[in-house]
């Protein structure tokens, strides 16, 4: 994020956030925030998760009213349970196919224009926050689990040190007393 900030400015980005760990680390690093909102819920898709029409609605009003120039996404991508990647891809606008329609053809929007892109433009971005959430969960998830299971495997390399050491120790043990009492020395 400090790449992409830096390459913009940073008075030029507004940020919004999803979720507090991420509000908590931009705040101590001196980032101002736009708005934030709650993590949703661990399925967004079961009835848009907690939040998420709200999230969709604000960046989406944002864009239209002209207060965001552009609205990027930045999360991390599931590639495999070892490797995830920080992903940063440009929602809106959205890139459009050539401005002028070829010569000699018209084209007529029923309904307008204006009122298909009301209804297409948040589902578009809904749909998008939704995948990105869901990358960034799936992440987590993987690097928690890697993380855990790193753990259990020194856990388990510590384990047999240490019964290694009780059993050589144990066997000293043994070896002095039979030693002891072999040399009339067991009392």
């Amino acid at each position: 994020m400090q790449r992409f900030v830096a390459g913009r400015g940073a008075d030029a980005v507004d940020v919004v956030v999803v979720g507090k760990v991420l509000a908590r680390r931009l705040r101590r690093v001196g980032r101002r925030l736009h708005r934030f909102f709650p993590q949703p819920g661990r399925q967004p898709a079961a009835g848009g998760g907690d939040g998420l029409p709200a999230l969709v609605g604000a960046v989406t009003d944002g864009f239209l009213a002209g207060t965001f120039r552009e609205v990027h996404l930045l999360y991390f991508r599931f590639v495999t349970r070892l490797r995830q990647t920080a992903a940063i891809e440009r929602l809106l606008p959205v890139p459009w196919p050539p401005a002028a329609p070829p010569a000699g053809r018209w084209y007529a929007f029923e309904p307008l224009p204006e009122t298909i892109l009301a209804r297409v433009l948040p589902e578009f971005v809904g749909r998008s926050v939704e995948a990105a959430l869901l990358h960034s969960v799936a992440s987590e998830d993987a690097a928690r689990q890697t993380a855990m299971s790193r753990a259990s495997e020194n856990a388990n390399g510590i384990i047999r040190g240490l019964m290694v050491a009780y059993r050589r120790l144990r066997q000293e043990s043994i070896t002095t007393e039979m030693i002891e009492i072999a040399g009339g020395g067991g009392g």
